[in-house]
């Protein structure tokens, strides 16, 4: 899906909310400001609340973090 920046996913199914935000380089408050804004953004949770991501929705973090700062 993104093509426009290569970011070198690590070969795992699941990912933290920290760990998405280093390699999107971003901040994790910023992740879960976009999870209220766009409703297709929703990372599974863990019974203790904490977010799990996949591929796909890192995918689309990277294309939503892509729109928004280099498109504008």
């Amino acid at each position: 899906m993104v093509e426009f920046d290569a970011i070198d996913i690590p070969d795992q199914t699941e990912f933290k909310i920290g760990e998405v935000a280093k390699l999107l380089d971003l901040e994790p408050y910023v992740l879960r400001y976009w999870e209220k804004e766009f409703e297709i953004l929703s990372p599974a949770k863990t019974d203790s609340g904490q977010r799990t991501y996949r591929r796909d929705d890192i995918d689309l973090a990277a294309t939503i973090r892509h729109l928004l700062y280099t498109e504008m």
